[in-house]
C-alpha cells in the first residue's frame, strides 16, 4: 500500500524517471541494476513506447530513464552529414549515396525527419541525467565524427562501438580506446586488449559459445557487453555475470 502510495506521488508531481531492472534480483533479493545499472536501451526506449527505434524521440525517453546508455547507429551521407539509421539504407535509398535533403524527403513513422546526430548530440548535451550516448559506427569518417562531438561537448558521455575492426583502432589510435567496444566475435578478449580497446560487446549467441569470455574479460580489466538479450531470464543472468546487456526491453515487466 506503500509503495503504492509513493507511485501516485511521484506521479503526481511529475516525477517520471523510473526505477530500471525492479524485478531484476538476485537470489538474495538484492538489486542487480540501481543507481549504476548496467541496462543499454538498443536503438533507445522504442519498443515498449511506440516510437520508432533510432528516432529522437526515443532517445529522449531512454534519458530519462534510470540505464546506463542509449545506443544508436550513424551513418555519413555523401553530403558528410552523419544521420542516425540502423541500415545503410533509408526509404530505398543507400544513404552514402544520396544528400541528407534527398533522404529526408522521407520522415519516420512520428512523422520525424530522418534524425541527425548533431540533434542526437544536442539533446544529450541538455540531459541532466548520467545516461550516456553509445554510438555505433556504421559507415563514415572517423576524422569527420569525433571534431562533432567535440562541438557539443559532451565526450565525456559518448561511447563507441562498430563492428569493423578498422574503426576500433582508429578509435585507439586517437586516444579513444578505452570508451571502444567491439562488435564482431571474432576476436577473443586477449585480443581485443592488445588492441587497446575498452571491452567486447558480442552477441549473445557468441558468448553462450564462448562461456568462458566474459570472466576473461574481466579479469583482464575489460567490460563485457552482449546483445541484443530480450529475456528477462537471459537479462537477469547476464548482470549477474557482471556483463553490460543491451536490449530492446530496457523496462522489465513493463
Amino acid at each position: 500500500m506503500k509503495k503504492k502510495f509513493l507511485l501516485l506521488l511521484l506521479l503526481s508531481l511529475g516525477i517520471t524517471h523510473t526505477i530500471i531492472g525492479q524485478n531484476l534480483n538476485n537470489e538474495n533479493g538484492n538489486d542487480l541494476t540501481g543507481s549504476s545499472c548496467r541496462i543499454i536501451a538498443h536503438r533507445g526506449c522504442w519498443q515498449q513506447y511506440g516510437h520508432p527505434e533510432n528516432s529522437l524521440a526515443a532517445l529522449k525517453e531512454a534519458l530519462s530513464k534510470d540505464i546506463y546508455a542509449a545506443e544508436c547507429d550513424v551513418h555519413q551521407t555523401a553530403d558528410s552529414v552523419w544521420v542516425v539509421n540502423h541500415d545503410a539504407t533509408y526509404g530505398k535509398m543507400v544513404i552514402a549515396q544520396n544528400t541528407y535533403k534527398q533522404l529526408s524527403a522521407h520522415t519516420l513513422q512520428n512523422g520525424e525527419r530522418l534524425p541527425l546526430l548533431k540533434d542526437f548530440l544536442e539533446t544529450l548535451r541538455h540531459s541532466t541525467t548520467p545516461v550516456k550516448l553509445i554510438i555505433e559506427i556504421k559507415s563514415g569518417r572517423i576524422d569527420e565524427l569525433l571534431p562533432l562531438v567535440h562541438t557539443y561537448g559532451v565526450e565525456s558521455k559518448v561511447e563507441y562501438i562498430s563492428f569493423g575492426w578498422n574503426y576500433c583502432t582508429q578509435l585507439a589510435a586517437k586516444g579513444l580506446g578505452k570508451k571502444t567496444y567491439y562488435l564482431n566475435g571474432d576476436k577473443n578478449p586477449q585480443e581485443v586488449r592488445d588492441a587497446g580497446l575498452g571491452g567486447i560487446d558480442y552477441s549473445y549467441k557468441v558468448l553462450d559459445t564462448h562461456t568462458a569470455w566474459v570472466k576473461e574479460a574481466q579479469g583482464l580489466g575489460l567490460r563485457a557487453m552482449v546483445w541484443t538479450v530480450n529475456r528477462e531470464e537471459d537479462i537477469r543472468r547476464y548482470l549477474q555475470m557482471g556483463a553490460y546487456v543491451t536490449t530492446n526491453i530496457p523496462i522489465p515487466g513493463k
